[in-house]
């Protein structure tokens, strides 16, 4: 990790300028910036610490750096030059000895390149998706399901033990609403079909609550064909419930597969019941205090932590609220000995942050030991017009339908291309384009290019082999920056994990595939130059592993033609 490296010398020569008094003892380093800088600074790196230890020393910027710069040379085999740049910027230059060094390890160490142990193996679980069994997988989940399983691949990829995990929320009134959904669809289909109880129970359901949608009549019609009478089935309208909940859930897993997303475990809320975790958990809150009675009902002393209000446990009808079997799935988690918890929930869930973090706390956990990352959803694109979609009244586009129309590859990469938090329009056309313009096929574009070339190779009789390679033959500026661009690789998924955030990494493989193709257009790989032809296969072959990796962390294939 480049960053991370310079990061350690500037704590060396920080402590250097304290020891040898030029910075007072009790100064403490800022929190600075370094960050790849704009095209326009002549610079690999660059950093505003001696702009915030001006301000608080009281001194010019420019006083600073003369006292700092030197000690660089310290470490001349990674850094080769370091300038100020005004108001109060450090300007870094790689070595290029460093930049040669980096490309042997590339090809050394192969897709283990840029795995290290970060994580030091502690147990972290991912849930994510997590639908109700209502409906099929819409293009919102899609996007959860396209962040959770990319920060999961690279927090495993970087040494942490990760668990992905899926809760099935298979209680409460949706799932009422789904079976009265069913039941009146398998009515209208088959007259006479139900029961004068279950006709009774209908009756005491609000149908404006109820799902609509071509899914709706393809479950009711699957039960009317294979339950096609009362004596073939169970009465009541938990029997629907469950055969359109299976149904459901079988449509999830199917589609979540062929997204490449995997889950190890599926939790269902009903388990929480049958094993008696939610009324443990609530006599866990009773016992410390953070439970009491008002109004015939039971609430969290949530506004205890920070919450805005306190929060209904059970209701006056002594039915236990989703707040509540959602605080024993946490206590079940925190349980199994995880060091940190990941949720990934719709933005339109912002207001259950604070009461889920304070029933945390109330827990006796450690509320930082739960991360919450809230994604919004996605708006679709299709003809430069939005397309309008509904849940509830069935006028959605399914994730299924996502896939058929667009691909694996580019759904999971035009998702990834933004932070979670931030909007995500998804260009319908633009993702089917079979042309540079389509980011995702300039990516892939890039690895089937460097296949190519390697079979050209073959085809001449080059015999590839890495070890004895001139590296030095790389000194085009193009070939250097492009090796640059390979040594921030590891940088950038540190990055995704700090921020926790997948999108680093496409905008990190489009420049790469962009910087190559540039190249390639302009330089030949395989020349009358025998070292200098095995040094750029050493480097597009470099270019080509990291782009596979990449790739594989944001679960996008990595073809060899097109």
């Amino acid at each position: 990790m480049i960053k991370q490296e310079l990061c350690n010398l500037i704590d060396q020569i920080f402590y250097q300028l304290k020891k040898d008094g030029t910075i007072p003892t009790d100064t403490k380093l800022p929190k600075y910036t370094l960050e790849i800088p704009p095209l326009n600074i002549p610079a690999d790196l660059a950093s505003n610490l001696v702009l915030l230890l001006a301000q608080s020393m009281n001194k010019h910027p420019a006083e600073i750096a003369k006292k700092i710069i030197p000690l660089f040379a310290l470490c001349s085999s990674l850094i080769a030059k370091v300038e100020f740049s005004p108001p109060g910027f450090l300007n870094f230059t790689l070595a290029e000895t460093r930049l040669y060094d980096e490309l042997k390890k590339i090809i050394t160490e192969k897709e283990a390149y840029a795995k290290i142990n970060l994580g030091k193996r502690e147990k972290v679980l991912f849930e994510f998706v997590s639908a109700n069994p209502t409906g099929p997988l819409h293009v919102g989940h899609g996007r959860g399901a396209a962040v959770g399983d990319s920060l999961a691949r690279i927090f495993e990829f970087l040494g942490w033990q990760v668990t992905r995990e899926y809760y099935i929320n298979d209680v409460g009134n949706q799932i009422d609403n789904l079976a009265g959904s069913v039941m009146l669809k398998c009515e209208e289909l088959k007259n006479g079909y139900l029961t004068a109880d279950e006709k009774v129970w209908l009756l005491t359901q609000n149908k404006e609550n109820f799902y609509r949608g071509e899914y709706i009549t393809q479950i009711a019609e699957d039960v009317v064909k294979q339950f096609s009478q009362v004596k073939f089935r169970e009465s009541g309208h938990k029997f629907f419930a469950k055969q359109a909940t299976e149904k459901i859930l079988t449509w999830i897993k199917n589609d979540l597969k062929d997204f490449n997303v995997k889950f190890d475990s599926w939790v269902y809320e009903s388990t929480l019941y049958e094993n008696k975790e939610v009324e443990q958990t609530l006599t866990i809150l009773r016992s410390k205090g953070f439970a009491y009675e008002k109004d015939n009902a039971l609430w969290l002393k949530s506004t205890v932590y920070g919450d805005e209000k306190d929060r209904v446990l059970v209701r006056a009808n002594e039915q236990p609220t989703y707040f509540a079997s959602d605080i024993a799935y946490h206590q079940n988690k925190f349980q199994r000995k995880f060091n940190k918890l990941f949720d990934l929930w719709g933005a339109d869930h912002h207001g259950y942050v604070a009461r889920m973090k304070a029933a945390v706390d109330a827990l006796s956990y450690n509320r930082d030991d739960l991360k919450i990352i809230l994604y919004q959803l996605v708006s679709l694109i299709r003809e430069g017009k939005p397309v309008t979609m509904s849940t509830r009244a069935g006028e959605f586009i399914s994730l299924r339908e996502l896939l058929n129309e667009v691909g694996k590859d580019a759904c999971r990469y035009f998702f990834l291309t933004r932070s979670p938090e931030a909007q995500l329009q998804f260009d319908l056309d633009l993702a089917k384009k079979q042309s540079p313009e389509n980011p995702v096929y300039y990516i892939q574009y890039a690895h089937t290019r460097i296949a190519s070339i390697f079979r050209e190779a073959k085809k001449a009789g080059i015999r590839y082999q890495a070890r004895g390679t001139r590296h030095e033959a790389l000194k085009e500026q193009a070939e250097l920056n492009l090796i640059k661009k390979l040594c921030f690789f590891s940088d950038t998924l540190v990055s995704c994990v700090e921020d926790l955030t997948p999108h680093y990494l496409p905008t990190y493989l489009l420049d790469l595939a962009n910087e190559f193709h540039r190249y390639y257009e302009k330089y030949r790989v395989i020349t009358a130059d025998k070292d200098l032809t095995l040094a750029r296969l050493t480097l597009v072959d470099a270019i080509g592993t990291v782009i596979r990796t990449g790739l594989d962390l944001i679960g996008v294939s990595a073809p060899e033609t097109m």
